[in-house]
């Protein structure tokens, strides 16, 4: 029967024997935010990720995963702004 210890390894809170958080990859992702440019509510999902992006109306900002930032550059009513 596994511990709760094994449980947060599984998670990521642990890391495996012979490896420090020092070691560990972690991969950091700057934020990219696209702002709507439309008048109308739009809602995107991302190509490489599947992430969900809601634009509520003019103006609305969203972080976006950089993953994405390829084909969200593709749609007319979105803009880059950070």
């Amino acid at each position: 029967m596994p511990c709760c210890g094994s449980q947060r390894m599984q998670a990521g809170g642990i890391a495996p024997a012979g490896q420090t958080a020092g070691t560990r990859s972690v991969i950091r992702r700057e934020t990219i935010i696209f702002e709507y440019l439309g008048e109308t509510a739009l809602t995107v999902i991302g190509h490489a990720s599947g992430r969900r992006y809601r634009f509520d109306g003019h103006g609305a900002r969203q972080a976006i995963d950089p993953r994405d930032r390829t084909a969200m550059m593709q749609i007319g009513k979105l803009r880059q702004v950070g």
